[in-house]
């Protein structure tokens, strides 16, 4: 699903509800903040590694920070002298934890001269999924505020269409257009 503003911004023929406005674009701007994050720096032992070879380095993560398996980013922190063909990759994460590594990628085997500092980062982006990823069968909300309708007000909890573009919610009694979403 293509990112595209769908905040709920006033247009200029509303009249404001300035709480209601206010509470509407804090929900929405909640929705696209990190549930949870973690950040840290680990040290791999130094050690002889023979070519296409890798060192590693488990990390746990603070316990209950994750209930699902965040994305990881990790970078070698500093330059070490005979780590220079290294390069930082990351096993799958899970909830509790992830294995940092240093892949050799000279033709040679090479020994660090100290422990290589790995700089890393954990995101988990929304509730259910640690991408932030929509996929077919996520559900958001929507609200209707067209006056006189029946569904005026009221908060539907609708399936996800990965085809249809988000612009495309409307509501299902009026047909107007709805642009108070959250989860999208």
């Amino acid at each position: 699903m293509p990112l595209v503003n769908t905040l709920p911004y006033p247009t200029s023929t509303d009249i404001p509800d300035v709480p209601e406005d206010i509470r509407k674009l804090a929900v929405a701007v909640d929705a696209r903040v990190p549930v949870a994050y973690s950040a840290g720096l680990a040290s791999i032992a130094a050690a002889a590694c023979g070519a296409s070879g890798s060192l590693s380095v488990a990390v746990t993560f603070p316990v209950g920070r994750f209930t699902q398996a965040p994305v990881v980013s990790a970078t070698i922190a500093a330059v070490i002298s005979n780590s220079v063909p290294m390069i930082p990759r990351t096993s799958p994460s899970t909830a509790a934890g992830v294995t940092l590594y240093v892949f050799n990628n000279s033709a040679g085997s090479i020994t660090p001269s100290a422990a290589i500092p790995v700089s890393w980062h954990a995101v988990q982006m929304l509730a259910g999924s640690g991408p932030g990823l929509l996929a077919a069968g996520d559900t958001f909300t929507a609200t209707c505020h067209t006056t006189g309708c029946e569904n005026e007000g009221a908060v539907l909890e609708l399936a996800l269409d990965v085809d249809a573009p988000p612009d495309a919610v409307a509501c299902g009694v009026c047909g107007r257009p709805i642009t108070d979403t959250v989860g999208l």
